[in-house]
């Protein structure tokens, strides 16, 4: 049994399953008959990847806690473009990684606002792994939580 599938033997009736990070969108394939799926990722090269191989409901932002600011998108040393990407605006957290140089930059938008647009994400399941964003990921999601709108959020932490 997947990840997300224990996640739904908790709430069977999920109407959406939003998904922030890449790796997720694979845990997706397995829901995806049971609600709306719906995935944001910053890397672009992954994005096209998901929809080439079945998922095809992705998109090319990164989960944030404003809309529409520029974030400098960096893949981690000894990652590949395809596999993983990280979104490290500054005033950040001081985490220790070593990373590339810059490859570019990508749109930051809200939960909120990607509602609006792609949902209305109501009776939710959230799943974030966007790489010590997730704060900044359910901060722009003030309206979603306010009103009870994500019922589940699987997401990951780290103790620093």
């Amino acid at each position: 049994m997947s990840q997300v599938e224990v996640l739904f033997e908790y709430w069977k009736d999920i109407d959406w399953f939003v998904i922030g990070g890449p790796a997720d969108c694979d845990e997706a394939q397995a829901v995806m008959s049971r609600c709306h799926c719906v995935g944001f990722e910053p890397n672009e090269i992954y994005c096209k990847y998901q929809r080439d191989h079945g998922f095809g409901n992705v998109h090319n932002f990164a989960l944030w806690n404003k809309d529409n600011v520029v974030l400098p998108f960096t893949c981690p040393v000894g990652a590949s473009l395809q596999s993983a990407s990280v979104c490290r605006p500054r005033g950040a957290p001081d985490i220790k990684f070593d990373y590339t140089s810059s490859i570019g930059t990508v749109r930051g938008r809200t939960l909120d606002s990607l509602s609006d647009e792609f949902g209305p994400f109501k009776n939710a399941a959230l799943w974030i792994d966007i790489e010590y964003a997730e704060l900044a990921a359910l901060q722009g999601a003030d309206q979603l939580l306010r009103n009870g709108d994500i019922k589940l959020i699987n997401l990951e932490t780290y103790a620093h």
